[in-house]
């Protein structure tokens, strides 16, 4: 769970432990729209199945991120929007196998009611105290005083 997380296809402990990690099958889950974020997104499909983008982070960013977002832009010429809806399609295509996609109007359909539930705790002592000096910290940095607290 928490599958967008992986913040980077490599570099990062995260992502090596669990690539050391012996299994035959990967399975990542996320409540996050991964889509709008396209190295996360990477991240994600390369882990769980390592080369269906590309084999390095590079050629993914030349063949789709860069496109995709140069068409995002405001400004973009209608060529370039045209290139980035070409390959969002693409990717959509490549991944659409293996990412199984849920709105929260068909996951409400097999879950319970959301309960929230709000707890108010005092804060104990030293809590207190270490709330006041960070707060007391900050006032003074900007310059102002701390009569109201």
């Amino acid at each position: 769970d928490e599958g967008h997380k992986l913040k980077s296809a490599s570099g990062n402990q995260t992502i090596s432990a669990l690539r050391a990690c012996a299994a035959r099958r990967r399975v990542l889950l996320t409540g996050t729209p991964v889509q709008n974020e396209l190295n996360e997104f990477y991240a994600m499909v390369d882990f769980v199945n390592p080369g269906a983008l590309g084999h390095d982070v590079r050629s993914f960013q030349r063949v789709f991120q860069t496109p995709i977002e140069r068409g995002a832009d405001k400004l973009a010429s209608t060529d370039d929007r045209d290139i980035a809806n070409a390959r969002a399609a693409e990717l959509q295509s490549l991944t659409q196998a293996f990412i199984l996609r849920r709105t929260a109007e068909i996951n409400q359909a097999f879950l319970p009611p959301r309960t929230d539930v709000n707890v108010f705790v005092r804060l104990a002592p030293t809590q207190a105290d270490r709330y006041r000096t960070e707060v007391n910290e900050v006032f003074r940095a900007a310059g102002t005083g701390t009569e109201a607290l």
